[in-house]
């Protein structure tokens, strides 16, 4: 059974219940951790967080996690592509949606998240990356996806377990975003736990 580090009355709270429901087949200590982290507005870490499977609790989680961030930018790989890297500015949380497993641009923008401006090639598919994150990037994907030089980077979630209707996903998601007070002491709790594990999720 997975240990959550928490107090038992944030634990209990039933907006952390509802986001524990969505999180059907998580390692939820783990995700505690995640959403800790991005909910600080830390990027020292330098990592991407990609939320797979099922579409309707992951595309829940993602509101979550971008409610607790605040303003937020949905990035369109393309922008990427287009040499856009100044549409990062001022942003905690980058978004970038794929429906299908992450395609040269998607991962070009997840790797100009992790060290914007920092970017170097060595071929058509294969980069290096020097220096720390500045921005963070969250990625909604169908498929768990292969990030090749990535990988480390990238701490992904797939909610292909067990599957919810909408109308179910969307149902818990109001009852988290119903206090987000509660979600945001459950997270701090799982920064504190990050913090004990040296930064390691």
């Amino acid at each position: 059974m997975t240990h959550i580090v928490s107090r038992h009355d944030v634990r209990t709270a039933p907006a952390v219940s509802a986001l524990l429901e969505l999180l059907s087949g998580q390692d939820v200590a783990r995700f505690q951790r995640a959403t800790g982290y991005i909910e600080s507005g830390r990027t020292d870490l330098g990592v991407a967080f990609e939320l797979s499977g099922d579409v309707h609790r992951a595309d829940a989680v993602r509101d979550v996690l971008v409610k607790l961030t605040g303003p937020s930018l949905a990035l369109a790989p393309s922008s990427i592509v287009r040499g856009k890297h100044d549409c990062f500015q001022g942003k905690a949380l980058a978004t970038v949606w794929s429906l299908k497993a992450p395609t040269a641009p998607v991962r070009e923008a997840v790797a100009v998240c992790l060290d914007t401006g920092l970017v170097t090639y060595r071929g058509k598919r294969s980069r290096s990356w020097t220096g720390e994150a500045t921005v963070r990037a969250l990625v909604r994907t169908a498929q768990p996806a292969d990030w090749r030089d990535l990988a480390g980077r990238v701490q992904v979630f797939n909610f292909g377990a067990q599957r919810v209707s909408y109308g179910q996903a969307q149902s818990l998601l109001a009852t988290v975003l119903s206090d987000l007070d509660a979600v945001r002491a459950w997270s701090q709790d799982g920064l504190a736990a990050l913090n004990k594990r040296g930064g390691k999720f």
